[in-house]
């Protein structure tokens, strides 16, 4: 039976996972098959894991360009750093703090977002695919010139986020809030929302609803 392509990809580990050291494992390209448990200090820039877990730690120093493939984040502390241009596809972000990080032009695949706190963190000219966002804050969050495809949006906060010139058509925000949201009328054709949340929208752009 074909497998349906719109459908979130989950992490997948081939092996047994390591207790892995990441001063030790940052000497090479690549990370494979590893358990994180201790904060990291150290700069993961161009660095790779594929099939890790990171559990209960705090991330202290920014990484550009990294890669995370079949990767679980497990409350993990990413508030105010800076991880611009990287990749994750099939990864899990599991009640997560991301005040204010930085995801700006990255890559995300497959990847889940369920119940952190995104408050404040900059994902704009990201590109989502197949994601899903789920009991999640993303207030005045940062989504402009963001394209997403075959979202999954289920009660969410994205008040006062930003979403100028995103590809919005088809995400569904009928269950989630999205008070003051900024955005122009044509970034909002597609988007799938509940009748409260229309009559707000109307308001934005200064139509008057009787």
């Amino acid at each position: 039976m074909k497998k349906n392509s719109n459908v979130r990809r989950e992490p997948s580990f081939s092996f047994g996972l390591e207790e892995g050291k990441i001063k030790e494992a940052i000497l090479e390209n690549r990370s494979d098959n590893l358990l994180f448990t201790e904060d990291i200090e150290e700069d993961l820039s161009l660095h790779s894991f594929h099939e890790c877990r990171f559990d209960k730690l705090a991330f202290l120093s920014d990484g550009q360009g990294c890669e995370f493939a079949d990767v679980i984040f497990d409350h993990c502390d990413f508030s105010n750093i800076s991880f611009p241009e990287t990749v994750c596809r099939r990864v899990e972000f599991h009640n997560c703090r991301l005040t204010g990080t930085d995801f700006t032009k990255s890559v995300l695949e497959d990847v889940m977002f369920d119940s952190c706190e995104c408050s404040y963190a900059n994902f704009s000219k990201a590109k989502f695919k197949r994601c899903s966002f789920q009991n999640t804050r993303f207030l005045e969050g940062g989504f402009s010139e963001c394209s997403f495809m075959h979202m999954d949006i289920d009660s969410c906060d994205f008040t006062g986020a930003e979403f100028y010139a995103a590809t919005m058509k088809g995400l569904d925000f009928s269950t989630s809030r999205i008070d003051g949201i900024l955005v122009s009328a044509n970034d909002l054709r597609g988007v799938i929302v509940n009748e409260e949340q229309a009559v707000a929208c109307a308001k934005l752009f200064g139509i008057v609803v009787k």
